[in-house]
């Protein structure tokens, strides 16, 4: 029996118990008043010789001893019922605690910075805005190739974040422009001509600090994606305080942060 149906179980139960509680009390007052009534009734037809303390007491006798114990059968239904309703109770507030209760995300409890690749163990790219800028495509391209990676943070000399190139981006870029540019001389700055790739190279990462949450880091990345549309965000980067203006300290990719929930999954 799943949660749910143990929860909707404890409720009509409990629902049933009181009902009963409530009847029984009910029953157990009318059956006083009668027996009361009974014996006023009684006692008042009893003829003038007859109202000897002995008669008295034999008809009280006769009304105890016939009705007491009818009294306590039902007090024993209404206690047994009573404590069965509070268990209930206890089990459907269980159930319904346990159906609120939401998972806990893995990814919540490992920070940006147990998981990020450390910059000094991270291939990028240093330069100043111009010298970046001047990069031919191809040569960024080459350079991943050369260097076994996919994606590359472009850094200023700082280390403060300027963008995250991919080398499928930079293939779209070609294909997209085909003939229109010199694929051979084109530069970071030939694509920043490009107004959606302006916009989106200088926000094709998203910021987190070390103490970010891997879960927390994966939302910032999935936000920025989702602001840069077709174009996408795929990585973090660490810095600091997780600003702009403050220098690399890690790279942290969507593959990672993958890898890590595969990992507490297992």
């Amino acid at each position: 029996m799943s949660i749910e149906e143990r929860a909707a179980l404890a409720a009509e139960r409990n629902n049933l118990s009181k009902i009963l509680v409530s009847y029984s009390i009910v029953a157990i007052m009318l059956l006083l008043a009668s027996a009361f009534v009974f014996t006023v009734t009684v006692t008042l037809s009893l003829t003038a010789a007859d109202t000897r303390i002995d008669k008295v007491i034999g008809i009280a006798d006769k009304v105890i001893s016939s009705f007491f114990p009818l009294v306590g059968a039902w007090v024993g239904t209404v206690v047994a019922f009573y404590f069965a309703r509070d268990n209930f109770i206890v089990a459907t507030q269980s159930a319904q605690a346990l159906l609120r209760k939401e998972p806990v995300d893995p990814l919540s409890l490992k920070s940006a910075e147990s998981s990020m690749i450390p910059l000094a163990k991270a291939t990028v790219k240093r330069g100043s805005e111009a010298t970046l800028k001047a990069t031919t495509l191809r040569a960024l391209l080459t350079e991943m190739a050369d260097k076994n990676v996919s994606r590359l943070p472009l850094l200023f000399e700082d280390d403060r974040p300027f963008a995250v190139l991919h080398a499928d981006r930079i293939r779209q870029f070609f294909a997209e422009k085909g003939a229109a540019i010199d694929q051979a001389e084109a530069t970071l700055q030939t694509m920043l001509a490009d107004p959606e790739y302006a916009r989106w190279l200088p926000a094709s990462y998203a910021l987190v600090g070390p103490s970010t949450s891997l879960s927390d880091g994966w939302t910032a990345i999935q936000t920025q994606k989702m602001r840069m549309g077709r174009l996408g965000c795929r990585d973090a980067l660490v810095t600091k305080n997780g600003k702009a203006d403050e220098a690399v300290v890690g790279f942290l990719t969507d593959e990672v942060i993958n890898r890590e929930r595969l990992t507490a999954t297992q």
